[in-house]
Formats: structure tokens, sequence, C-alpha cells
């Protein structure tokens, strides 16, 4: 096993450990941003999901808003709130204390390396694994409306984008420094 994967693994089972926020979730034991953003930063470039692209055409959320942020046992929670036009994805990313995923209005399909696509209806939520790549898809015919919630050390970045041609969008979520966010 290779040093990244090493330290990967340590992540994912220290993250693992403080899943739901557990007591005692915030000692010593819990990876500390810097961990976490390390091992994402070490995830490959990709473009694809099983060997496969994502259907869908790649562009950001149409509307981010910031509903909840607040410090817990020493980690943070954050919550979401996206709009996410039909026919479009999210660029193949990670999640580097992972995350959840619900269904407000119409549909989505997670596209997760290592799992079929995992399709989810209006009121479904799914986990979305840490350091695990993904890309989110609505199907239509319109918006899907998300609730995203995510629980990371502070100032620990939520997502890092390791789909090649499109590390330029930036980080939509970096260390939860938006309210609300209008993107084109």
């Amino acid at each position: 096993m290779t040093a990244a994967l090493a330290r990967r693994a340590g992540v994912v089972a220290a993250l693992a450990a403080c899943a739901g926020l557990a007591a005692g979730c915030g000692g010593g034991d819990t990876p500390s941003a810097a961990q976490v953003d390390r091992a994402a930063d070490e995830i490959p470039l990709t473009t694809t999901i099983n060997g496969t692209v994502p259907p869908g055409r790649v562009a950001l959320v149409t509307t981010s808003t910031e509903l909840l942020s607040f410090d817990r046992d020493g980690q943070q929670v954050r919550v979401y709130r996206d709009v996410r036009p039909a026919g479009t994805r999210a660029p193949i990313h990670v999640h580097g204390a992972g995350g959840w995923t619900c269904v407000l209005e119409g549909r989505a399909v997670l596209y997760l390396d290592g799992s079929k696509p995992i399709p989810t209806e209006t009121g479904g939520c799914v986990n979305m694994p840490p350091l695990t790549p993904m890309s989110n898809y609505n199907p239509g015919p319109g918006p899907a409306v998300l609730i995203d919630s995510f629980v990371t050390p502070p100032g620990a970045d939520i997502w890092r984008i390791i789909e090649k041609g499109y590390t330029q969008l930036g980080n939509e979520f970096a260390h939860g420094a938006h309210t609300t966010q209008t993107n084109p």
C-alpha cells in the first residue's frame, strides 16, 4: 500500500468512527482539516467513474444557499439547499469527510466510484462516502432541489473537483464561505 493510500484509509477510518457526531468525536483521533484536505488532494484527476463518463452537462448548481453552519463536538456542521438544472451534473469530485444529499424536489442519480448508479426520487437521501469519486446528475424533467449536509473538521474543504478540465470551477463550498450563491 502506498503512503497516500495508507493516509487515505486512516482518514476514512477516523471519520467513520465520528459518523453522526458520536460522543467523543473531536478528540485526538479525529483527523484535522489539513489531514482531510491532504487526503483529498492526493486523489488523482479523472474523467470517469467506474470507467464511464457520467451523463449530463457539467455545471455547478444554479443556486446554493447555506442553511446552517455551526460547531459541535469539535466538528463543523454545514447544510446547504442547492438547485441543479435538468440535464446537468456536478463535475467529478470527492468530499474529504463525506456527507448526505437529500432530494426535496425532482430526481437525482449519484454516480459513485465502486457502485452502480444510485437513483434518488423526491424524499430520498443518499450517503456520499468520504474520499470517493462521485458526480450527482439530474435526469430531469425539471430542476432538482437538494439538501446537502456535511460534518467536517473546522476549516476543511467540503469538496474537491477531480475531473480533468473542470478543476478551474473552484471550490463551490470553500470553507463554507458563502451564504447564497447564484451561478450562471
